[in-house]
């Protein structure tokens, strides 16, 4: 990417770290209290195509981990969805249309995200993907899951470090572990 996008996108994230939603929904809260009440996920897919196929493999595992839960996956149009069942889940497709030149999303199509009304958003990109992290904020879940990178730190409010040259299939299964396991059976005994 050139640094004209690079610098056009540090002000976009600027601007969103400046507004008063951004102040509002960065306030502390219980997180297992709000897994909880999880009933409506929205799923940014990594836009790698090796890791595609991987990524969507644990879609109906995290839609049984939370009791069948409303999934939306919210997924490039020139991306083909791999061949894997997703019965029960939608699918909101998006077009280099729906982008600007430096891959913000246009006024139209976040029109369109800030419908989805999710109470999760988990962005499945393990390197950081500046349209994914737009989207992710701006369906406005409360909360934000994904893979640690410094530029998702002030982003996303659940982050999950992953080591690098791993597999991704052992990135999404710690992720699915930390979702879903009981607080308690990570307290010392």
């Amino acid at each position: 990417m050139n640094s004209l996008a690079t610098f056009v996108q540090s002000i976009h994230l600027f601007r969103i770290k400046t507004s008063k939603r951004y102040k509002n929904q960065n306030s502390p809260f219980d997180i297992p209290q709000r897994l909880a009440q999880v009933s409506k996920i929205a799923i940014c897919p990594p836009d790698d195509p090796s890791e595609v196929e991987t990524a969507y493999k644990i879609v109906p595992k995290l839609q049984s981990c939370f009791n069948n839960c409303q999934v939306t996956i919210i997924i490039d149009e020139s991306c083909a969805l791999p061949h894997i069942d997703l019965s029960g889940i939608k699918v909101l497709t998006f077009s280099a249309e729906d982008l600007s030149r430096y891959k913000m999303p246009k006024k139209q199509f976040q029109q369109k995200l800030s419908i989805i009304s999710c109470d999760m958003v988990i962005d499945l990109s393990l390197p950081y993907n500046f349209t994914n992290a737009v989207i992710a904020w701006t369906v406005g879940a409360q909360m934000r899951v994904g893979f640690y990178h410094p530029n998702r730190e002030d982003m996303y409010n659940f982050l999950l470090r992953h080591k690098a040259g791993r597999a991704p299939e052992e990135a999404y299964q710690s992720l699915i572990n930390y979702l879903v396991s009981d607080p308690e059976d990570n307290a010392p005994h």
